[in-house]
């Protein structure tokens, strides 16, 4: 497991993550997140200037119900893990 973002219990974002096309990454929370804590995905279309995903489905990565998720690319992301409760890291594997 690779760490995405630190443990703690601040807002963090994690640094750029790139995966190219058909490569995937599970990302994690440890401890799991509770009530509205989550991480979201962070995006730049244009290359440079990261934030939120604007999709139908959303930009939840990890919520409170849904702990591990998948991300497949091609695609260049930051995560952004919410204010937590507990000191909480946000982990990845490929």
């Amino acid at each position: 497991m690779a760490e995405a973002i630190a443990s703690s219990t601040a807002q963090a974002d994690s640094s750029s993550i790139t995966l190219s096309s058909g490569a995937s990454i599970q990302v994690t929370a440890d401890p799991k997140l509770s009530g509205d804590e989550k991480v979201i995905l962070l995006h730049a279309p244009d290359g440079t200037n990261f934030e939120p995903c604007s999709t139908p489905q959303g930009c939840d990565v990890l919520t409170a119900a849904i702990n591990r998720n998948t991300i497949t690319g091609p695609i260049t992301f930051r995560l952004r893990k919410t204010a937590t409760k507990q000191n909480t890291s946000v982990d990845y594997d490929s």
